[in-house]
């Protein structure tokens, strides 16, 4: 299949916007699911984009860029997994397994690029050091483009060539089709380097009953057959009530929040002054509503010049400068020191982060001490990338994207479309929440905060084991093909192994590679090549059709 100059710019400009959202928009547009379908739209063939999609969202569920760690890149892989099954007419599974490659560039290049900005936080250092405000900006802006820039060209490249080398693998499909097999079943497969990745992370000892329960509820229920196809229903509705212990537990807190605050309304916080203060202390006018949501929005681009040396710290001083600029106004000094120590080591959730800026924003109102401001800043970013994690990464992704993933290779739009309506209601109705509490409550939310941090990330840990035991057998299609002659009834391998525990093969394998990560100190990388020979061997010597 060629490709149209349209269809090679609309790939460009998209890839361009998904690469900066990937990191900076946040809005989720990059996902597999979503970018799945809008390549698919732009090549032709919206339904092998919806199923493509679908299955590479399964197999990057667990692979979240967790402090600063990047697994095999969503985007490049995503988008050249789609290009290769339309273009090349490749079965859904080997397409995933040839764009594995492409994924491991990306890593490679986010890897490489967070380390080249690295020296630019100098030239930041003398942008505050001037006061110059727009000069921050310009400097998030470049990054940002400079992210987008090289995925566009890398992904242009790789479609261009690509499609030559797919067509060549066509052309060779029938003469070594158990490659063609190989690579179908190690995409298949690699689903579980996900699964396995969460359990990592979230998985402690008294959560094995829970990884197993979801594991076994979901497995009956599919073995049902006037239930066939609902586990995932069942996952929603034990999720729910999940979610209502969450929800219980937050009321209870905010109940406890507003006792605290009616309590303190009358106290009056006293900074001690040193060498460190601000030189105007007399207090702001509060921020208005205006500026409050500014920030909101701003806050998508925490991570805009992420770099290995400060991390958000760039990105944290670009969020915060419209509250900056409001409250110490024409005094350039106090903007300038406010600046520098802003531009120190930051590195929290990106939705949650409009926590810390209320936090900050209320002390640089009242015109706090700036030791006091910066020993703040740390306490509050810390706890929060924890239950951010398992808030977001480990749970509401791996059930937005269970659910939609299904609706995906199913062929329905649905599935993308509500994928992010869930994911970005959820996240905006935080951020706003988030911003305006953590203002009006100031320091005080740093004590409730510390000592709840446990609840929260128990909760959801426990939500996303059940949930991800549910998904090793709802999305566990790894069979055997073997078959041992025997006169007029032949052994199937399989049957036998359904006999011992239906879906035993994706529940070894996803606890086999969560053994490699945990006890072994595999990285994803390591485990997703893993995958690919054993899909190779074991389709050639016919164990894999």
């Amino acid at each position: 299949m060629g490709f149209s100059a349209l269809q090679i710019i609309l790939v460009f400009v998209w890839v361009f916007i998904v690469a900066i959202d990937q990191f900076d928009f946040l809005e989720s547009l990059y996902q597999p699911i979503v970018s799945g379908a809008v390549i698919g739209a732009i090549l032709g063939d919206l339904p092998t984009g919806l199923i493509v999609g679908g299955t590479y969202q399964l197999m990057t569920i667990g692979n979240m860029p967790v402090g600063g760690a990047q697994p095999p890149n969503a985007v490049i892989g995503g988008v050249m997994a789609t290009v290769f099954a339309i273009s090349s007419h490749l079965d859904t599974t080997a397409a995933v397994g040839l764009a594995v490659p492409f994924a491991l560039i990306g890593q490679y290049m986010v890897t490489f690029l967070f380390t080249l900005m690295s020296p630019m936080m100098s030239k930041a250092d003398q942008l505050a050091a001037k006061g110059d405000t727009k000069g921050i900006v310009r400097l998030n802006y470049i990054a940002m483009a400079l992210l987008g820039l090289l995925f566009a060209v890398v992904c242009t490249l790789g479609m261009l060539g690509g499609s030559a080398m797919g067509t060549t693998l066509s052309n060779l499909a029938e003469k070594f089709s158990w490659v063609m097999a190989g690579l179908g079943a190690a995409g298949g497969m690699m689903r579980f380097v996900g699964f396995a990745t969460l359990l990592r992370i979230m998985l402690s000892n008294e959560f094995w009953g829970i990884y197993f329960a979801g594991f076994a509820l979901a497995t009956i229920i599919g073995y049902i057959p006037e239930l066939s196809g609902s586990a995932l229903l069942a996952d929603r509705i034990c999720g729910h009530c999940n979610l209502l212990c969450t929800t219980t537990r937050l009321a209870l807190l905010s109940s406890r929040l507003l006792v605290l605050v009616l309590l303190r309304m009358e106290a009056t916080t006293k900074m001690a002054s040193n060498a460190t203060h601000y030189n105007n202390l007399t207090p702001a006018k509060p921020l208005d509503k205006a500026t409050l949501n500014k920030m909101v929005f701003r806050s998508l681009n925490l991570q805009a010049s992420f770099n290995y040396e400060r991390m958000q710290a760039a990105g944290w001083l670009y969020c915060i400068l419209p509250g900056l600029e409001k409250i110490h106004g024409d005094n350039k000094e106090d903007l300038k020191l406010s600046m520098e120590h802003n531009l120190e080591f930051f590195n929290t959730h990106p939705f949650l982060v409009t926590f810390v800026m209320g936090i900050i924003l209320s002390l640089e109102q009242q015109k706090a001490d700036i030791e006091t401001i910066r020993a703040v800043r740390v306490a509050a970013m810390g706890p929060l990338g924890g239950i951010g994690d398992a808030i977001f990464w480990f749970t509401l992704v791996p059930i937005t994207a269970g659910i939609t993933s299904n609706m995906a290779i199913n062929g329905s739009l649905a599935g993308p479309i509500m994928f992010l309506l869930i994911f970005n209601i959820v996240q905006f109705a935080c951020r706003f929440f988030l911003m305006y509490w953590s203002y009006n409550l100031g320091t005080k939310a740093i004590d409730i905060l510390t000592a709840n941090a446990k609840e929260f990330t128990r909760a959801a840990s426990m939500l996303g084991v059940f949930i991800v035991g549910a998904l090793t057998s709802n999305y566990g299609g790894t069979t055997v093909a073997t078959v041992i002659e025997n006169g007029d009834s032949p052994i199937v391998i399989q049957s036998i192994l359904d006999g011992v525990l239906p879906k035993l093969i994706p529940l070894a394998l996803t606890l086999g590679l969560f053994f490699l990560m945990k006890k072994k100190n595999w990285k994803p990388v390591t485990c997703i090549a893993l995958l690919l020979v054993i899909g190779l061997v074991g389709a050639f010597f016919g164990i894999f059709a």
